[in-house]
């Protein structure tokens, strides 16, 4: 079975990007730890598109952020859950546009529960994190070890590589069967770490 990483710059042109998740929420860093927030998630979240970038206003189903959450429609909630992605968590937001009206009230942040030892320690190489000295800081080759991933996981985060999001070959072709917009991946294996 083959992986891929999601990234979280899509190519499509236009695409709302966001910049900052819901006030009274968790802090960033906890959408990176893969534990419940359900509890510290407020009640009717909202999320602005990014007052950088006015020109920016296309909904995709993938939504373009600089905070290495998966924020995403409906459609991509049901086809992960028809997949059987079992792991996730999902925190519904509304969508606000730069004038602060709402655009969508069908997306959802997807909180992905656990990690999976996909990252083979050993061929791979990388720098770790001086800072969490159990984190791959930069990725120079991936090699990944499939035979380590449960078999029911088809969209998770490394447990080497919290930062970064892991996708099965067979969730990948149904998410562009369906037509699912904003996405962009690299294959895992011999990935150099780059995400442009």
């Amino acid at each position: 079975m083959e992986y891929f990483i999601l990234s979280m710059f899509s190519e499509e042109e236009g695409g709302a990007i966001i910049e900052s998740l819901p006030k009274n929420g968790p802090s960033e860093w906890k959408y990176l730890e893969g534990c419940s927030l359900k509890k510290q998630f407020p009640v009717k979240a909202s999320i602005k598109y990014s007052s950088n970038y006015p020109e920016n206003r296309m909904l995709h189903d993938f939504v373009k952020n600089i905070l290495r959450v998966l924020i995403v429609s409906s459609k991509v909630i049901d086809l992960i859950q028809k997949k059987g992605g079992n792991n996730v968590e999902v925190l519904p937001i509304e969508l606000l546009d730069h004038r602060e009206e709402i655009v969508s009230d069908s997306y959802g942040i997807l909180n992905l529960i656990g990690s999976q030892d996909i990252v083979d320690m050993e061929k791979s190489k990388y720098k770790m994190s001086s800072l969490e000295k159990d984190q791959i800081k930069r990725v120079k080759k991936l090699i990944v070890s499939p035979d380590k991933v449960d078999q029911n996981s088809v969209i998770f985060r490394a447990k080497k590589m919290r930062k970064h999001i892991f996708i099965r070959e067979d969730l990948l072709q149904l998410f562009v069967d369906n037509g699912i917009s904003g996405l962009k991946v690299y294959s895992a294996n011999g990935w150099d770490g780059v995400d442009i």
